[in-house]
């Protein structure tokens, strides 16, 4: 059998030598400071429902109140658990219809 020399033991050993002073940066931490733009687009909304003055039908609105589309308050939200509609129609499925009797 022929020896390739690839049972070899190797040592290194290695010094590390620092040329330069450590030095420590401070940071400071960075506040976010929130800034508001306004842009002058001439749609106002006096009282804040999502609806410009010039669609809203109901212009005092109180705050918070859930508006529709000209900005009136709804009236009360009913909530339909389990009504469903067939796909892509606008006719309830049987159990819907079931749930709704």
């Amino acid at each position: 059998a022929e020896y390739m020399g690839y049972g070899d033991i190797r040592y290194a050993l290695g010094i590390e030598i620092p040329l330069f002073a450590e030095r420590s940066i401070e940071v400071p931490v960075a506040q976010e400071q929130v800034k508001v733009v306004e842009v002058a687009t001439g749609l106002r909304d006096s009282d804040g429902d999502g609806v410009i003055d010039e669609k809203d039908q109901c212009p005092d609105t109180p705050a918070g109140e859930r508006v529709d589309g000209n900005g009136c308050p709804l009236g009360k939200v009913i909530a339909l658990k389990g009504v469903t509609f067939e796909f892509n129609k606008t006719r309830l499925r049987p159990d819907a219809q079931t749930i709704l009797d």
